[in-house]
């Protein structure tokens, strides 16, 4: 929870530096680049922390919920991100329930979970056929990823064994798993 709140007032401070002009006045290159330096001198964390606060501007339940420590920072960016895909047919209402059901969900389910809980949720407001074309491209992009990590390394042990390690699919890790367990 601690962690949370703490990331919800970098998140404030994020918003701040977007309304003034701090970034100038610094000298920085970039507003990620200046709360980079605030956090032991990375920019990377600086720019997640700037993109989350810009997603957070049309979430504001959500904002409230990491403020408040009810969900993590990383809750909070897919929530975010999900509402964010919600076509603009969309009432305010409708918006309004969608950020409340993905609140509730948060407190019970994964990142991975909560994300698919998201996808079915935009899902809702789609035709059919575009929820089809949806899931299929993000099934084989999911996949297009897997297999482009993949990747396999071996060393003999010179005992009779061999120590290795792999990144593969899931579906590809299932198997790999059966197949050992027996």
């Amino acid at each position: 929870r601690l962690e949370a709140r703490i990331k919800a007032q970098q998140v404030f401070a994020s918003r701040a530096l977007t309304e003034s002009d701090a970034v100038k006045k610094a000298g920085a290159t970039s507003q990620g680049g200046l709360l980079g330096d605030d956090f032991d001198h990375n920019r990377g964390e600086g720019d997640r922390t700037n993109r989350l606060a810009n997603k957070l501007k049309e979430a504001t339940l959500t904002e409230t919920a990491l403020a408040d420590g009810h969900i993590s920072a990383r809750q909070a960016d897919i929530i975010a991100s999900k509402l964010a895909q919600l076509p603009a047919t969309v009432s305010p209402v409708q918006r309004l329930r969608c950020e409340r059901e993905l609140l509730h969900a948060a407190k019970t389910l994964n990142p991975k979970d909560l994300a698919r809980r998201g996808d079915r949720i935009t899902d809702q407001f789609k035709p059919r056929k575009d929820v089809d074309e949806d899931e299929n491209t993000r099934v084989q992009n999911r996949e297009r990823r897997a297999r482009a990590l993949a990747k396999l390394w071996m060393r003999d042990n010179n005992d009779g064994t061999v120590t290795g390690g792999f990144t593969v699919p899931e579906l590809e890790g299932s198997m790999l798993k059966h197949a050992l367990e027996g």
